[in-house]
């Protein structure tokens, strides 16, 4: 992991354990992971605000606002430094399957000359799923971290291509490496595109990095 700010981290969104499991894999650098966070939901009731900033940093953003002014406040965080922690799939995964990354990554990474450091979550689906409110007794959860792609080799990926498709490179290579980070108990969750976004051939192999674990809690 690069010894500073300013980049941002990439991973597969199925609960709301995911913020907290970023930060803890982090280590050191975890205090300055950001994420976006709509303001109607973490905002405006103030336990779920206190609950959830014990997991990360929030930056408000209207839910139902524009594309333009959520990438505009993602720019100012990684301008003063921060961690941004982008969910590219868009919203949590009610089945814990993923499905393909959104442009609007490779977007944000071009245009504010940052790098991306990919990470696969596993077992958060299973120990804290959309609808629950709190996670599941002793269940295990892991963070698998992939090479930092530092604004070089973003840009060497969109190297000439338009902007729209320079984007979809950049997202899709990125997408590449989460599904390739995915240990094999859990390749349920990359559904039928499997280690590569759909459309894609696979990558050639290498060395997969070892979990970063947690526990939620020890069972009673």
């Amino acid at each position: 992991m690069p010894p500073f700010g300013g980049y941002i981290v990439s991973a597969n969104p199925s609960s709301h354990l995911d913020m907290g499991l970023v930060k803890h894999a982090l280590g050191e650098s975890g205090p300055a992971l950001v994420a976006l966070a709509a303001k109607d939901y973490f905002f405006e009731d103030p336990v779920r605000r206190m609950y959830f900033e014990n997991f990360t940093n929030l930056v408000p953003m209207e839910r139902h606002g524009s594309l333009r002014e959520s990438l505009r406040l993602a720019g100012e965080v990684l301008r003063e430094g921060y961690i941004l922690l982008i969910f590219p799939e868009g919203t949590r995964s009610e089945t814990g399957v993923m499905v393909d990354f959104k442009a609007s990554l490779g977007y944000l990474a071009l245009s504010n000359r940052c790098g991306i450091l990919p990470m696969y979550l596993a077992g958060t689906h299973d120990a804290m799923p959309k609808g629950a409110f709190f996670p599941r007794r002793g269940a295990s959860v892991g963070a698998r971290i992939g090479p930092f792609l530092d604004p070089e080799r973003l840009r060497a990926l969109a190297d000439g291509a338009g902007k729209a498709e320079s984007y979809r490179r950049v997202s899709t290579q990125v997408e590449r490496i989460v599904r390739k980070l995915c240990p094999e108990p859990y390749a349920w969750t990359l559904g039928e595109s499997g280690r590569a976004p759909a459309g894609e051939p696979a990558a050639a192999g290498s060395r997969v990095p070892p979990v970063v674990q947690a526990v939620v809690a020890p069972d009673a």
